[in-house]
């Protein structure tokens, strides 16, 4: 009968019926078989956050890049800063404005069918106003949509 540390090594074994492999069995009055079930359980609960956060994007500070601005920085200093802008378009006025978007939705919005109706969504704005390659102005603002 296995151990209580080799469950895992045990489970292993069990499941797998192929010629040179040990042939280990666990009775059914052991105390081992809940003990396994509960680990299995665990583990795949107690990892499911980390499975959820390895699928979101990164996460932009938008308000924090937007205090560490000022005026007349160059364009590159701001790249290094915020990094490469969502959009770029020119104004009327032939000054460029640099757009940085975060959109806040929520893992439950995402369900289909249903989740349009769970809760509201957010998108954050980032708008660097730009004469001559140096900051003239920057707004930041918050969208619910």
């Amino acid at each position: 009968e296995c151990s209580h540390w080799a469950g895992i090594f045990c489970l292993y074994f069990m499941t797998s019926h192929e010629p040179g492999y040990p042939d280990f069995h666990i009775n059914s009055g052991s105390k081992m078989k809940p003990v396994i079930i509960k680990l299995i359980l665990f583990l795949l609960i107690g990892t499911m956050p980390l499975q959820l956060a390895s699928c979101s994007s990164p996460q932009k500070y938008l308000p924090v890049d937007a205090s560490l601005l000022q005026e007349n920085m160059n364009s590159d200093e701001v790249k290094k800063l915020v990094g490469i802008p969502d959009v770029v378009t020119v104004n009327e006025a032939g000054e460029q404005e640099w757009f940085y978007y975060n959109d806040h939705t929520h893992f439950w919005q995402k369900i289909p069918f249903i989740g349009r109706y769970l809760g509201s969504r957010e998108v954050e704005t980032l708008m660097i106003t730009l004469r001559d390659g140096k900051v003239l102005k920057w707004v930041y603002y918050v969208e619910k949509l």
